[in-house]
């Protein structure tokens, strides 16, 4: 008789979870251009939760918002405000376009964040420092 052995799939997530800097890995309908959009840097975000606020780099452009999380469910449509610096390639639209809007996260590991929409990642994130 084996004993179940936890499930090393999903990291329960909870919001101390997110606290941290996170190094942008993949973008949905992206993955061909990735790394060409971004061979000099690549797009952070930095959460505070203490201070209820999100900041970060588009790799060209730094932005930062008001952080709304409920549960698993996370929100980028609040005003986000940016540096206007001009930005060559497509990189900085991309990000931003997938970013603002309403997600589901979760944690495949202690060093892995996923944004989702209903079962699809959407963008995935790993833990820097």
């Amino acid at each position: 008789i084996g004993m179940d052995q936890p499930s090393e799939k999903n990291t329960p997530a909870t919001q101390n979870s997110l606290s941290g800097t996170w190094e942008l890995q993949f973008m949905l309908n992206e993955a061909e251009k990735f790394g060409e959009m971004y061979k000099n840097r690549k797009p952070t975000i930095v959460f505070d939760l203490e201070a209820q606020r999100f900041s970060g780099n588009t790799s060209c452009n730094s932005y930062n918002g008001a952080l709304t999380v409920n549960g698993q469910e996370i929100d980028f449509t609040t005003p986000i405000m940016m540096t206007k610096m001009f930005c060559e390639g497509g990189g900085e639209s991309a990000y931003m376009k997938h970013l603002r809007a309403k997600y589901r996260f979760a944690f495949p590991d202690a060093n892995t964040l996923v944004f989702m929409d209903g079962d699809v990642v959407v963008m995935k994130y790993g833990r820097k420092g």
